[in-house]
C-alpha cells in the first residue's frame, strides 16, 4: 500500500490537516509578532469548523463530491 494512495484516498482529510496546521500556525505565531494578538478562541474554533467541514465531507453523498 503507498503512501500515495492513501493520500488520495483520504484528501479532504489532508487538506483539512494542512488548513488546520497553517490556521494554527499562524495564531500561535502572533505572540512573537510586533502588532499580533494571540486569541485562544480562535484556535478552539479553527478546530471546530475543521470538524464541521469533515463532518459534512462524510456525510456528502459520492456523486456530490
Amino acid at each position: 500500500h503507498k503512501p500515495h494512495a492513501w493520500i488520495k484516498a483520504n484528501l479532504s482529510i489532508v487538506a483539512n490537516g494542512i488548513a488546520q496546521f497553517g490556521l494554527i500556525t499562524w495564531e500561535v505565531l502572533q505572540i512573537w509578532t510586533k502588532n499580533g494578538r494571540f486569541d485562544g478562541h480562535d484556535i478552539l474554533w479553527t478546530v471546530i469548523g475543521g470538524l464541521v467541514f469533515q463532518l459534512i465531507w462524510t456525510m456528502t453523498p459520492a456523486v456530490l463530491k
